[in-house]
């Protein structure tokens, strides 16, 4: 096994997606994050669609100490998200609020939806 190829390969998946973390402060969604890195890999010559999350995640992690964070959403048939810790409190409420306010419009009577968006928001502060 190359190392090289897979950390070349990293090193490209890295550039891409630090200016969506870091400044736009985007929710990534980690089979994307495998899908790329794969893609990456076969680009670098060391196809492996069977690479894990898992690795890729340490790999994450290793890279980026204390500034990445994963979560499993409440449904575990989805996939995990990649975000980063750096994002403002504020940016946070607010980007809650926008989500609850869209969601608003289908919302049903009787539903607290826009209510729990603000509620979590705000507990995460």
């Amino acid at each position: 096994m190359n190392i090289f190829q897979y950390d070349a390969a990293f090193q490209q998946l890295k550039e891409e997606i630090e200016p969506q973390l870091f400044q736009n402060f985007e929710v990534l969604h980690m089979s994307d994050l495998q899908q790329m890195y794969v893609g990456k890999l076969r680009i670098q010559g060391k196809p492996n669609p069977h690479y894990r999350s898992e690795k890729l995640k340490a790999r994450i992690l290793k890279a980026y100490p204390g500034r990445v964070s994963f979560w499993h959403p409440k449904y575990h048939s989805e996939t995990e998200l990649v975000y980063c810790n750096e994002v403002p409190k504020s940016q946070n409420v607010e980007s809650a609020v926008n989500v609850s306010n869209e969601d608003n419009m289908n919302v049903k009577e009787g539903n607290n939806t826009h209510d729990n968006y603000v509620y979590h928001a705000a507990k995460n502060v």
